[in-house]
């Protein structure tokens, strides 16, 4: 996975006085958070994962062997690792967006989790 660091700055200018420069602001690109299958189309793969959104517990009903299951946050930066059988928690995590990838062997699949905790 590579991460690029782009760095930014502004002027913001007021009627005709000289500019005002903003911070340096840093974003990092990810590059390479491949998905291969969408959410969309993972229950046309036999694959279920609810509730969507959650408070934690987050359960599987799948047809095929996970051989890997990660949970990634937006920056594509690794939370989890797990080893996932029908179900796994993510209390652990602060609230957010997540991406889940699960390794089978018919590829990688893909889907976005919300946590919303108390």
């Amino acid at each position: 996975m590579s991460i690029t660091p782009i760095k930014n700055t502004a002027g913001i200018y007021f009627d005709f006085n000289p500019p005002i420069i903003t911070n340096i602001a840093e974003v990092e690109y990810v590059s390479d958070l491949r998905i291969l299958v969408s959410s969309d189309q993972l229950s046309r793969n036999q694959l279920e994962i609810y509730p969507n959104p959650t408070t934690g517990e987050v359960y599987l009903d799948h047809d095929e062997e996970i051989l890997s299951a990660r949970i990634f946050d937006l920056k594509g930066g690794l939370q989890i690792s797990l080893d996932v059988e029908s179900s796994f928690n993510l209390s652990g995590l602060d609230n957010g967006l997540y991406i889940f990838k699960i390794e089978t062997k018919s590829g990688f699949y893909a889907a976005r989790i919300v946590l919303l905790q108390d």
